[in-house]
């Protein structure tokens, strides 16, 4: 699609990237480097306040200034581009979604049309624990929004009861598979083909929302039937769990928890890596014989995502859009969050069957190539961006 003077379709982004290397940080830099790019004249607002995931969710003074400078390059950017859409996320914390509603009511007062995208699974939960007032100024600000994006149909009916469901869409996460299976082939640290470890990936905050505890008391149980398993943990401990403080069935995950010495230590059976990126994380997935995501809660995660572009089989709760992803018994494994005895059961499964392995991860290969490879959803993206803006412009 074209402007009506002939340019292509114009988009200010105001989207996170690395650092902090975490699911909206990468998603993003994924959809921005994909098709996206080719189809739109795309300008871009670093929207992150924070470079340490551990500081997510904490207001402060650089915090704050940060925001109105981002705030002042909206105004100053839009006034120079002058952009159809603004594409944005929308957050399920209070600071996050104050932040937000700032881009949102410029972009309404600039006459941009709005596009919001939710790469969460819980925004139900956080808006029934806010007060009266915050869920009038809630559903004030989603009802700005021209089009709010999901990362699955599971979410749609939660965005359907604010905007109606004519203004949500699905827009799963996205990969370059190619990229990412080159990549991780150059950076393979697996050389000598005798070594048969089996070797188990966990990838996200070493935090209770995460399960990464659960993970901790199913560790010995995998042990006792496959004595040989090496647990490799690749994340950010969290000290204080900031956004994430209920389950996806509005459980109260006990929060916050602090997690100080939750990085395995002195354990011949656990590797932690830490926050790794680039070759490191790449060594990770090639070695890797399975991910484990034992999450409370989740949206997308792209860990499953890279997991599955690595053609490895998964082990994950059933919670956010995961079963849409993953089909229990074909590609993984689905258990119940909270239950280390049920995940340590599929680990145990899934490490004493190679054959299955094999089949699951060729399964997650072929499907992450057909439905989540970023091209497609870049252009799936490119195609909702100019729907809105056609409409806008034709109301």
């Amino acid at each position: 699609m074209t402007s009506s003077e002939g340019e292509p379709l114009r988009v200010l982004c105001i989207l996170p990237t690395p650092p902090p290397y975490a699911g909206p940080e990468v998603g993003s830099k994924y959809l921005l480097d994909s098709s996206l790019r080719r189809h739109c004249r795309l300008t871009h607002i670093r929207s992150n306040v924070k470079d340490h995931n551990r500081d997510k969710g904490r207001v402060d003074f650089t915090s704050i200034v940060k925001q109105v400078t981002q705030c002042f390059a909206q105004v100053r950017l839009t006034i120079r581009e002058r952009p159809q859409v603004t594409l944005t996320l929308v957050s399920q914390n209070k600071s996050g979604f104050l932040r937000d509603s700032c881009f949102v009511a410029l972009a309404k007062a600039m006459d941009s049309a709005v596009v919001l995208h939710f790469r969460g699974g819980g925004f139900d939960v956080f808006e029934e624990h806010c007060g009266r007032m915050w869920r009038w100024f809630i559903k004030l600000i989603l009802n700005r929004a021209n089009l709010v994006l999901v990362q699955g149909e599971l979410v749609r009916p939660t965005f359907a009861t604010f905007v109606g469901a004519e203004r949500v869409a699905v827009l799963p996460n996205g990969i370059d598979v190619e990229s990412f299976r080159r990549s991780m082939t150059s950076a393979s640290s697996r050389t000598d083909d005798s070594e048969r470890t089996l070797r188990v990936l966990y990838v996200g905050h070493l935090s209770v929302a995460k399960g990464y505890f659960d993970l901790v008391e199913a560790i010995p149980l995998v042990l006792r039937e496959l004595p040989d398993t090496e647990f490799v943990v690749m994340g950010e401990i969290l000290d204080k769990e900031r956004n994430i403080l209920r389950d996806q069935h509005d459980v109260d995950l006990g929060l916050p928890k602090r997690s100080e010495g939750a990085a395995p230590t002195g354990d011949a059976h656990v590797r932690y890596l830490g926050p790794v990126s680039g070759e490191e994380k790449f060594k990770a997935f090639a070695s890797a014989d399975m991910l484990v995501l034992p999450s409370y809660s989740e949206g997308f995660p792209l860990s499953i995502l890279e997991a599955m572009a690595a053609g490895l089989p998964i082990v994950a709760t059933g919670v956010g859009v995961i079963p849409e992803i993953i089909e229990d018994g074909v590609n993984g494994f689905l258990v119940k969050p909270g239950e280390p005895e049920g995940l340590a059961s599929a680990i145990v499964k899934l490490g004493q069957q190679e054959d299955l392995r094999n089949r699951m991860g060729a399964a997650n290969l072929s499907i992450a190539r057909e439905r989540y490879e970023v091209e497609l959803v870049g252009q799936r993206l490119y195609e909702y961006l100019a729907t809105t803006a056609r409409k806008r412009r034709c109301s």
